[in-house]
């Protein structure tokens, strides 16, 4: 969409909307340098300077203005302003879902490792904290040893140490 060639021309621009200024400098044909500003009024400002406003929001802000180009630029700014806080809003309400639902699913993930340690040490016969230290390497009770591949040792610590030697070392 095109502003109006006085407002594309190279004017300096100030606009005072709810308390807060949006100040931006406009070229012909020159796009402001990007920011990575989040603030609306600073988003709204660039627009207007750019001569890349919203065609809808610069239409109901015409209207809205009574086709008065000063009055429609503040309020073009309050309209990008409340459409953006939205859309910031509605962002957020995703991303926080997002994280309620990997939330869920490592939740549903530490009850499924906490179910099979808990069978473990059943079929193992031993306590659940020494199910959960032999669980990862797969070390079983045999008799009254603990056996892990081909190893076999009368103490759990001693296979688990010999197991993490192993499993740490690369290849």
């Amino acid at each position: 969409m095109k502003l109006p060639t006085k407002l594309a021309a190279g004017l300096r621009m100030t606009f005072a909307v709810e308390g807060k200024a949006a100040v931006a400098d406009a070229e012909p044909n020159r796009l402001l340098e990007a920011t990575t500003s989040d603030d609306p009024f600073e988003i709204a400002g660039r627009e207007l300077a750019t001569g890349s406003a919203e065609p809808g929001a610069w239409a109901r802000a015409l209207v809205a203005a009574d086709g008065d180009v000063a009055r429609s630029q503040a309020e073009y700014v309050r309209i990008r302003v409340s459409v953006l806080q939205e859309q910031a809003a509605k962002l957020e309400a995703v991303a926080r879902a997002e994280e309620a639902e990997r939330d869920r699913v490592d939740q549903m993930a530490r009850d499924e490792h906490e179910s099979r340690v808990r069978a473990w040490a059943g079929e193992q016969g031993v306590a659940i904290a020494d199910a959960a230290r032999m669980w990862p390497f797969r070390i079983a009770k045999v008799g009254d040893r603990f056996v892990y591949r081909e190893y076999r040792y009368e103490r759990l610590e001693d296979a688990v140490a010999y197991a993490s030697k192993l499993e740490s070392k690369p290849g």
